[in-house]
Order: C-alpha cells, then structure tokens, then sequence
C-alpha cells in the first residue's frame, strides 16, 4: 500500500497538470487515511501485522516496512499540498517529523535498522534481528521521486556499511 501512495506521486510529479491526481485524490486520501491506521500507539513505527511482498505478513516493529511508511506519507503530503488540502498535508508533515525521530531511536541498534519482532507473536516470519537488505528502503524512494529522504543520513550511511559487511558474500 505504501508503495502505490509513492508510485502516484511519482506518476502525479511527471504530469503537465493535476488534473489526474485531482481526479483520483479522494481515494489517494482514502488509502493514506488507511495506511495511518496500521500505526495503532501513533508513535510514527508501524506495529499491526505489515504486508509486504515476501508471502506472509510480519508482525512486529520493521525498520523496512516503516521507512516505506514514512516515505508514502512524505509523499502523501506533497500531493496534499498540491491538491490544496492544507490541513491533511500538515497533518502528514507532523507524522512525518514523528517517523523521522521514532524510526532511528526505536529500531537503529547503533550500527543498522534492525526489526524488532512482536512477542506475542513468535509463530510470525521476519528477519530480526538482522540486518536486512531493505532497511532504508523508503528513504531510497524517496531520492527516487526527487523528494528528500527523512532518516539521519549518518545512521543511513552506517546501515548501508553494515549491509556490506554481513552481506556481501564474493564470486
């Protein structure tokens, strides 16, 4: 789901007008109204059962789904703002700066982006703790459709570090 609300943008930034989102926005709305429900403590970490494309849901706080998060309400609000819904696009602003602060103290572990599996769940797949290729992922689509990423780009820049080191396996 984040990823369609960050696709739109995408596709919304490369028309001549707004006469597509315009057409669409009551919906776009609709979808990031959703997406803010699966916040439930409203902390800015997403902490429902997450949705993602590795065939089951997770359950816990996830450094990958929540910078996704993140990221489509960035988007979210952008496309807020062009559609002149001020109210809506400052109320994205203000979970935006949330996810931005609670996102590293919540799950950055010093050297990456981590996952913090629900307990309550232990039958539930993931990966954490670990260090997961797809941590910072928001934050990437973000440099992708040109708007400018929320996590501190130094605990950024150590995760990416960290990614090679426990990753990179040579030929």
């Amino acid at each position: 789901q984040a990823g369609t609300i960050i696709r739109t943008f995408r596709e919304h930034s490369l028309c001549a007008d707004s006469k597509w989102l315009k057409k669409i926005w009551p919906r776009v709305k609709t979808s990031i109204q959703r997406l803010m429900k699966e916040d439930k403590n409203d902390d800015g970490v997403l902490d429902t059962w997450q949705y993602n494309t590795l065939d089951d849901a997770w359950a816990g706080e996830i450094s990958w789904i929540s910078s996704l998060y993140a990221a489509a309400l960035r988007c979210g609000a952008e496309m807020a703002k062009d559609m002149g819904d001020k109210d809506f696009a400052t109320e994205l602003e203000t979970k935006v700066n949330q996810c931005a602060k609670s996102i590293p103290e919540k799950l950055f572990d010093g050297e990456f982006f981590t996952m913090k599996r629900d307990p309550a769940q232990p039958q539930a797949l993931g990966y954490g703790p670990g260090c997961h290729i797809d941590q910072v992922f928001g934050d990437s689509l973000l440099h992708q459709v040109g708007l400018e990423p929320i996590l501190p780009k130094d605990k950024v820049r150590s995760a990416l570090k960290a990614l090679h080191k426990y990753n990179f396996a040579p030929d």
